[in-house]
């Protein structure tokens, strides 16, 4: 299954990579191919052009997998509405693992 991985980034260490990071390869050893939203947004790039990249890349996949602290975050509650909306599961990423 392609995931969706949705965390906070804004206001992170590091943006958060290395949590991102972390998913991702427990999601891949798991079978899922996924997509991390901090390997395709360059640093420069400002939020609003980061959120429509985000919800064009999440509507490519199938479900999403949320990293602790989504709940605190505008944009994953963003991604999460959309992906509800979509008809799309959305879990933690552990419970994809």
């Amino acid at each position: 299954m392609r995931l969706y991985i949705s965390g906070p980034v804004t206001g992170m260490y590091d943006r958060n990579r290395e949590t991102f990071e972390d998913a991702a390869r427990a999601l891949s050893e798991a079978g899922h191919s996924v997509s991390v939203p901090t390997r395709f947004i360059a640093d420069s790039m400002g939020y609003h052009d980061a959120m429509r990249t985000c919800i064009a890349e999440l509507l490519r996949c199938e479900a999403v997998a949320l990293l602790p602290g989504w709940e605190r975050s505008f944009g994953c509650g963003v991604e999460v509405s959309v992906a509800r909306a979509c008809g799309m599961d959305v879990l933690t990423w552990e419970a994809w693992a």
